[in-house]
């Protein structure tokens, strides 16, 4: 009885063991899924995505499907950089960090290649130039919370 009981109790152990090594080793790892979108909100199908960590070397690309969407499935916990292209429209970037298992959901509005956005900065008031600086610079070497030892003494 015993000479059967022990091949019996390692034949389960080993089966009972065994998934728990490849179960561990993705249990980390996370999943990225996005849409990418035009202007209008309309999806861009046929957009290309990468994703990519430049000190780990990491680099994955995929196409967005015909609903816009694209997955990456595996990711190992690292930050990392989502790049997406499309003809027509200018490059969409985002800076993602995979930390879990829980999904990571993203959205990319690209605008279009031609288009510019500009800013215009206008300044109005009086300057912000210290025009006496001696005064600031002893009225700071006299306050009590600067330089308490070297401060003069008063008669």
């Amino acid at each position: 009885m015993k000479a059967v009981f022990l091949p019996v109790v390692a034949l389960l152990a080993l089966f009972v063991c065994a998934p728990a090594g490849p179960a561990q080793s993705l249990g980390s790892a996370g999943t990225i899924d996005g849409v990418v979108t035009d202007p209008s909100g309309s999806v861009i199908p046929g957009a290309s995505v990468e994703l990519k960590n430049p000190i780990t070397n990491y680099d994955r690309s995929t196409v967005t499907d015909a609903g816009g969407a694209f997955h990456f499935l595996n990711v190992p916990p690292n930050p990392y950089q989502v790049v997406v292209t499309a003809k027509g429209f200018a490059i969409g970037a985002q800076d993602v960090a995979v930390r879990s298992s829980v999904p990571i959901a993203l959205k990319f509005a690209l605008s279009l290649a031609g288009e510019r956005q500009t800013m215009t900065v206008e300044a109005s008031g009086p300057g912000l130039l210290e025009m006496f600086p001696t005064r600031t610079a002893t009225w700071i070497a006299n306050s009590p919370a600067c330089c308490p030892r070297s401060r003069p003494a008063r008669a």
